[in-house]
């Protein structure tokens, strides 16, 4: 399978792409694809088949992704899997802005450090460490079966601090 190498060195790029993301000169983001574009007049970079991006400890694989690199966003699509200081996320879909770390993810997974575990059709990352997930779930056990979970209609998450659910529901050994 042939692919597509796109090394971004960040002194060669505008100056809002590294002040917006924190990308540090002489530190480069990598972009593998079987197809990558860019498109100058909205500032868009447009990565498709077998996407692979890292940089520093951060590394997003999906089967599509676009980047704005004047307003940060980012779309990724089709398997998307992130992982970044031991949190992994695995959807469908993710929509995240990074220049404020908010951002939506759509039929969609988090695992946090410390075997902490949530599903949802939807979480929205309102803050660094906040969330609210709409019917989703809740475990600190590995697996597709996990030992107990708690089910929702609608949680906020403060990582490391509480769960706060509605219309919640406990499940032990999926009943």
């Amino acid at each position: 399978m042939y692919g597509l190498a796109f090394f971004v060195f960040p002194q060669q790029i505008a100056a809002r792409i590294g002040e917006n993301l924190g990308i540090v000169e002489n530190e480069p983001l990598y972009i593998k694809a079987e197809s990558l574009r860019y498109l100058a007049k909205h500032h868009l970079f447009v990565a498709e088949g077998n996407v692979d991006i890292t940089y520093r400890q951060s590394h997003l694989t999906a089967d599509r992704v676009e980047f704005n690199e004047l307003t940060g966003d980012a779309i990724a699509i089709g398997n998307v899997r992130y992982e970044e200081d031991g949190e992994i996320v695995a959807a469908e879909r993710t929509e995240l802005n990074f220049d404020t770390e908010e951002g939506e993810i759509f039929q969609g997974a988090l695992a946090f450090e410390g075997n902490h575990y949530i599903t949802g059709y939807k979480i929205e990352k309102t803050g660094e460490e906040t969330y609210v997930v709409y019917r989703g779930s809740y475990t600190a056990c590995r697996g597709d079966s996990p030992a107990w979970s708690f089910r929702c209609t609608r949680a906020k998450v403060e990582q490391g601090e509480y769960l706060q659910a509605w219309n919640a529901v406990g499940y032990v050994k999926g009943i």
